[in-house]
């Protein structure tokens, strides 16, 4: 899903880490939050991953308690 997502960003030659992650990488990063996923016509077309406030960390904003995030979205091209 990821991989078809950032596809044609991967063609530009901007090569995030979803363009190429193995399922070792996304198991990883998923671990860290609430992971979503929505499906159509039992496919998957989407995916996020929520990472409250506590788990969250890095620099000056996101070490705020009151900060989440989400990472790991996708929608099916």
């Amino acid at each position: 899903m990821l991989h078809r997502a950032y596809a044609g960003l991967l063609a530009q030659g901007l090569r995030y880490v979803a363009t190429h992650q193995d399922v070792t990488t996304t198991r990883s990063r998923i671990a860290c939050g609430e992971c979503y996923v929505a499906e159509l016509e039992a496919s998957v077309v989407a995916t996020v991953t929520f990472r409250e406030a506590s788990v969250t960390a890095g620099c000056e904003w996101y070490d705020r308690t009151d900060v989440a995030s989400f990472g790991q979205l996708a929608v099916a091209p």
